[in-house]
């Protein structure tokens, strides 16, 4: 996603070596966000296009969100690992919502040389229980601009640049300031995932949610 910059992708190949264009368009996806269907009950529906492709990008307003997570390198199999370790402590605790969903935060700061790190865990309705070795993270209540993802890799590679050139033509930019964070929402049924290997996923439904810099 992050190309032509050099990483190692959730299938194990390494994308070719250079700079960031200008727009910091990306034509791959990094090796670790998966799945979702549907739009969340709470999301506030503002603006929609459609795009070159795969299909909406509309602008919605979420609340703060509180999640429970682990910081992990940019890759599959460590994002899986990192999953696993969510899923043994989480599974039951008692402040986890949307039990159905995954979350993967991305530093949108990191759009501008590599994205080197993510964040997965879960949401939950407070921050008071943080289990020994986990993080938290909290996201302000503000508008993003969604997508959905549904396909093999090619349209997963479609629909992020369709992403990326929404910003460009439709008068809204992306915040990629410092501390400002993206995420995709996963769902974890009817078909975990997290638990398919990353060199053998090609069946892709999750939303994006990329932050909107506001005026």
């Amino acid at each position: 996603m992050i190309q032509p910059l050099r990483g190692t992708y959730e299938d194990g190949n390494e994308a070719e070596a250079g700079s960031c264009p200008e727009s910091y368009r990306p034509s791959r996806v990094p090796g670790a966000f998966k799945l979702l269907r549907g739009m969340p009950q709470d999301d506030k529906m503002e603006a929609g296009t459609m795009n070159d492709g795969p299909g909406t990008i509309t602008v919605v307003e979420r609340p703060e969100m509180n999640a429970i997570v682990l910081k992990t390198i940019r890759n599959g199999r460590d994002v899986r690992e990192a999953w696993r370790e969510i899923e043994q402590v989480m599974t039951d605790h008692p402040d986890r919502l949307h039990k159905d969903q995954g979350l993967v935060f991305i530093p949108e700061w990191q759009w501008t040389t590599s994205i080197e790190t993510l964040w997965v865990g879960v949401e939950v309705a407070s921050l008071e229980h943080i289990p020994q070795g986990f993080e938290t993270m909290s996201i302000p209540a503000r508008k993003f601009a969604r997508t959905t993802v549904r396909g093999d890799r090619t349209r997963m590679d479609h629909t992020y640049d369709a992403l990326w050139k929404w910003f460009d033509t439709e008068g809204y930019k992306r915040d990629m300031t410092e501390s400002s964070y993206g995420y995709e929402l996963n769902r974890l049924s009817p078909v975990n995932p997290f638990h398919i290997p990353a060199d053998k996923i090609n069946d892709f439904d999750f939303d994006i949610y990329a932050p909107i810099l506001s005026n």
